[in-house]
């Protein structure tokens, strides 16, 4: 395996897990307490991770139409779709939860990703057996891409006016380090996601991928892993991680 290949792997794995932990305990907790955005933002997250795994078992990337299997196929695909409406019905309900235009753009994401997987499999189903499935699907594929970079990019639009909003406050004495933190890494975590999801398109777009592109394999490798740490560390931060912010937080009081 060249060096390429395992940091595209390595990058997948680390926001696969990221999300996968996040994602079940912020559902569990979610339904436990009742709690919406919760539960909204566990479904995304735990959707992406059973999602992405799901695609890669389908073949659909590799060998002929008849080599694809339908029901990892649809199954992924579908858990791609839920995540989509999931975070963005968190951030809709979470950051603009009065606003009428906030509303549409989880219908349209829903919508967008389910339209994008019917012509998927139709486009299959109708096509010779022996054709490689990657290049029959390419270009409607390259679509499935865009609601999530649109999502993940409200992500981090949302999370960072937020931050800077408790940074102003913080410095009153109004605000939490902690959460002032938290929004940070919140709109860290969204920002990597989107990069991450527009490196690919964009290579997807020209005919590579990842794994065939140097560059984009550094920069999906380095976008998983700060986007996933984000994850931990926003929402099952360490007590050391904890203890740092308080304290710099108390130096600079001090000073």
């Amino acid at each position: 395996m060249n060096t390429t290949a395992l940091l595209v792997i390595l990058g997948n794995l680390i926001f696969v897990a990221a999300s996968g932990v996040i994602g079940f305990n912020l559902l569990r907790l979610g339904i436990r307490n009742r709690r919406l955005p919760e539960t909204l933002l566990g479904a995304g997250f735990a959707s992406l991770m059973i999602g992405i795994p799901l695609l890669a078992a389908s073949r659909l990337g590799r060998g002929g139409i008849d080599d694809v299997r339908s029901a990892p196929l649809i199954a992924g695909l579908l858990c791609i779709a839920v995540a989509a409406a999931c975070l963005s019905s968190f951030v809709w309900r979470t950051f603009r939860p009065g606003r009428r235009w906030a509303v549409a753009v989880p219908v349209a994401v829903a919508c967008c990703e389910l339209a994008i997987m019917t012509e998927i499999l139709r486009t299959l189903s109708t096509s010779p057996g022996d054709m490689p499935a990657a290049q029959v699907v390419r270009d409607v594929v390259l679509w499935i891409r865009v609601p999530l970079t649109i999502t993940f990019t409200w992500m981090f639009v949302e999370g960072i006016t937020q931050f800077a909003k408790a940074k102003k406050r913080e410095a009153l004495g109004l605000s939490d380090p902690i959460v002032t933190n938290r929004f940070l890494l919140f709109s860290l975590s969204g920002g990597f996601a989107a990069l991450n999801t527009l490196v690919s398109l964009l290579l997807h777009a020209n005919g590579m991928t990842p794994f065939t592109h140097p560059a984009g394999a550094a920069c999906f490798a380095t976008g998983s892993t700060v986007g996933g740490t984000a994850l931990f560390l926003a929402f099952l931060p360490p007590a050391r991680y904890v203890a740092w912010i308080q304290a710099r937080r108390a130096e600079t009081a001090a000073g």
